[in-house]
């Protein structure tokens, strides 16, 4: 049985009197009645605890995009204090303003209305299992332009969200996965493989549907894309029966259902596939990391062309304006349409974007603050500037 909403606002209040501050939460969508997954129901623990002074806590896995007027988003995760979201402007590169939620964002959005939709994990403790096992739930939030929470899913799916589109219909789509060892039985919590996740909400976060794949195989979502016929592309991975893991790619129709998929246990080094997009020729590229990163070019039905290795451990890749591709990790690389390396740059970062004028901006974690820096196309620098 589900913890309802008001025992939650009442385990929230009795916090408050004790004098612990806590981010608000949205009311309007914040649990509801079974996802159908076959959760039980959690108590909700990412509430922070005492706040200590923002400064001394380290944000990490900072990464951002660009918006309108100049303007640049930046997400991060301030250890036990959760995720921040802040705007800043690129032109006198200050900041604008800047929400902290108590939850853990993967992944960040902007929306057709100018708001933002983040996804991630909450962790929770439950009932059945005891505070000893911790859950992870999917968070899903649709913000307003500011970071003004509009509404959020927090336990209606068990899991992590590491993706998220918006679809055609003003709906978003997002992907993860969860462990096997979260269908737990009363008596036994043992470590299992994972199973993917993709599940669809309105435009206000009602679920329309929520499946898994994977059955007895360790499976798991990272990326997704939308695509032209109103369904989706997933980037994942598979466990081979040698134990290692190697990329996967599913096809989705607008409701869900596998169409294709492409398993590459003999193209490449192994390791995940972190990031899919379309081509201009109709095809696919895809990022794969193991011990080294490398790309993998395929034709509009997933069939493999050429896999090529970047010298780096790459952490995100854009498609540039002239077909190439520009990536970033423990380096700086860029890469023309045939996926070789032009050039490479000693520049680390989590993010890269580019902007109007083909000049990127690369988001970086700085000894435990935001390194925002601003390059040429040909990875000279402009400016770089700290937010702490």
């Amino acid at each position: 049985m589900m913890i309802s909403v008001r025992v939650q606002l009442l385990i929230v209040s009795l916090i408050l009197v004790s004098g612990c501050e806590i981010d608000p939460i949205s009311s309007s969508k914040n649990g509801g009645g079974s996802s159908g997954s076959g959760y039980l129901g959690p108590i909700v623990v990412d509430f922070p605890q005492p706040d200590p002074d923002p400064d001394t806590v380290s944000i990490t896995d900072n990464k951002g995009l660009p918006i309108e007027n100049n303007g640049f988003i930046i997400m991060g995760n301030r250890s036990s204090l959760g995720c921040e979201l802040f705007e800043i402007n690129l032109l006198d590169r200050n900041e604008i303003w800047r929400k902290r939620y108590s939850r853990k964002g993967n992944a960040i959005i902007k929306t057709v209305d100018g708001g933002y939709v983040i996804t991630g994990r909450v962790r929770v403790n439950d009932p059945i299992i005891g505070t000893h096992w911790s859950v992870e739930t999917v968070w899903l939030m649709k913000t307003d332009s500011e970071g003004n929470i509009e509404w959020e899913i927090i336990d209606e799916i068990t899991g992590v969200g590491e993706s998220v589109k918006q679809t055609e219909d003003g709906g978003y789509i997002v992907v993860g996965y969860v462990s096997k060892a979260q269908n737990y039985s009363l008596t036994n919590y043992v470590p299992a493989n994972d199973d993917g996740i993709i599940f669809k909400t309105d435009a206000y976060g009602e679920i329309e549907w929520n499946k898994t794949f994977g059955g007895d195989e360790d499976e798991g979502a990272i990326h997704i894309e939308t695509t032209e016929d109103n369904g989706s592309i997933m980037a994942g991975f598979k466990r081979a029966n040698n134990g290692a893991r190697y990329p996967l790619i599913i096809k989705f129709n607008e409701h869900g259902d596998q169409i294709w998929n492409r398993y590459f246990v003999n193209v490449g080094y192994g390791g995940l596939g972190s990031w899919i997009e379309k081509t201009q020729d109709n095809g696919y590229i895809i990022l794969a990391s193991a011990y080294t990163s490398y790309i993998v070019k395929t034709d509009s039905l997933g069939l493999p062309y050429w896999h090529k290795p970047i010298n780096a451990n790459v952490r995100s890749l854009e498609q540039t304006v002239n077909s190439g591709f520009i990536a970033i990790g423990d380096k700086l690389t860029a890469i023309d349409p045939s996926g070789n390396q032009l050039w490479t740059k000693d520049i680390k970062g989590n993010s890269i974007q580019q902007i109007e004028g083909g000049f990127y901006i690369i988001v970086a974690d700085s000894n435990g603050s935001t390194k925002v820096k601003k390059i040429y196309a040909y990875g000279g620098e402009i400016w770089n500037q700290i937010f702490y």
